[in-house]
């Protein structure tokens, strides 16, 4: 879910390529690509189903979910990079337009959080059939190192509590959980945790 909307440095477009190049080494011929505001369809499929898978509750359209409506134009107002990523089967479901769009990545912008340069990876969501390969660690890793390389000394991430799964695999990619929790206010009372990975010796190596 989304980060509080505060005065950014959008990373630089070359990011795309980074990211790219991470999903194509993965090969079964997945694609990223930048986000599109008719991929809205896609993404409420991806990531209502993940919240419909743990509880989550639904789409809050009217509130946190409201980047998902049109997020081309989201990612754009809020200094973020949004891609998806796709696959050449199976087809997309009625509606959406192909290839069928497996998975979310967004990042950014880069910001100050107490005295530190940071960015938030958000809007990650993989399709059942899109986990175990590996697709995960491949973007947040690419993420990191773009990060990393933009001047963050940390990448954060925030989960609904109940995204058990999502958990696990920050913590196997070497975040840790911070102390802080926040509250969204909407209709399925959700609280968050903080992730942090610190970016500070890969930072320091540039």
């Amino acid at each position: 879910m989304s980060d509080a909307a505060t005065p950014g440095t959008p990373l630089p477009a070359a990011v795309t390529s980074r990211m790219a190049a991470a999903v194509a080494d993965l090969g079964r011929g997945l694609v990223l690509r930048t986000v599109r505001d008719d991929d809205r369809p896609s993404l409420r499929r991806v990531v209502g189903g993940a919240y419909a898978e743990f509880g989550c509750g639904e789409l809050w359209s009217e509130g946190e979910d409201a980047d998902l409506e049109a997020p081309a134009t989201y990612a754009a107002a809020h200094g973020r990079r949004w891609w998806v990523v796709t696959a050449p089967a199976p087809a997309p479901p009625d509606g959406e337009p192909g290839p069928r769009v497996i998975a979310s990545c967004a990042l950014g912008p880069l910001r100050d959080r107490a005295g530190r340069p940071t960015v938030a990876l958000h809007r990650l969501y993989l399709e059942p059939s899109a986990r175990g390969g590996g697709l995960a660690t491949a973007l947040v890793g690419a993420a990191a190192a773009a990060a990393g390389a933009a001047g963050a000394a940390v990448l954060i991430a925030w989960s609904d509590t109940r995204l058990t799964a999502a958990h696990a695999r920050y913590a196997a990619l070497g975040f840790r959980r911070a102390p802080d929790t926040r509250e969204l206010h909407d209709p399925a009372g959700t609280v968050e945790y903080r992730f942090e990975l610190d970016l500070a010796p890969a930072a320091g190596g540039r």
